[in-house]
């Protein structure tokens, strides 16, 4: 006989889900309002904040739909997409149907790749994806809008508030983070950060 919740479990689950909503609200709201100098370490925070229950949200709809969908490429889609709007809903349940939609148009684009399998031709490896793992939080972060999600370095600088040479430098960092150890094949459609002579940043072939 399948074990069924008692209402002081439910209780407790739904409360439990409400504080995390509420930190994540301050974590945004600490993000958007912290100076310059904070924005990098805000912008971990918020990501820590926020991924378990991206991942939850995921999951659930995965299972609702009969999905096989790529963990961490939709988690950095969803997460870029979180910043870029600038304002989070009041509830979790509002952000949840929310991340539903958002994944249900990708997957009925024929040309989006988000249906594609963990370990398909142009995913990160399984030996990249431990190390991505082990970054800190808000390095993974900038790699999610860079790296992962696309977005050009202005981009990442105008979504996250932090300052350009900060921003290609820490990427540079962490790109030789993930070398460590010996070279994994990164996907094709990560692209190192360069400076060039006259201070500006071009993106890498």
């Amino acid at each position: 006989m399948p074990h069924e919740s008692s209402p002081e479990s439910v209780s407790a689950k739904a409360a439990a889900f409400e504080q995390a909503w509420q930190e994540v609200h301050l974590a945004h709201e600490a993000f958007e309002q912290a100076e310059v100098r904070q924005r990098s370490a805000r912008l971990g925070e918020l990501f820590a904040a926020l991924s378990p229950l991206l991942e939850q949200a995921i999951h659930q709809v995965a299972l609702r739909h009969f999905l096989l969908l790529p963990m961490e490429m939709a988690l950095a889609r969803l997460f870029a997409r979180t910043i870029r709007r600038g304002q989070l809903p009041q509830s979790r349940l509002m952000y949840q149907l929310w991340v539903e939609s958002s994944l249900l148009q990708a997957l009925a684009d024929p040309s989006d790749a988000l249906g594609s399998t963990n370990g398909a031709p142009g995913e990160p490896s399984g030996e990249l994806q431990v190390r991505f793992n082990r970054l800190r939080q808000a390095d993974r972060a900038l790699l999610y809008l860079y790296l992962v999600e696309g977005c050009s370095v202005k981009e990442v600088v105008h979504f996250s508030g932090i300052p350009q040479t900060k921003v290609v430098a820490d990427l540079r960092r962490v790109w030789r983070l993930l070398q460590r150890g010996g070279s994994v094949p990164f996907p094709e459609s990560w692209h190192y950060p360069e400076f060039v002579q006259d201070g500006l940043v071009a993106e890498g072939d």
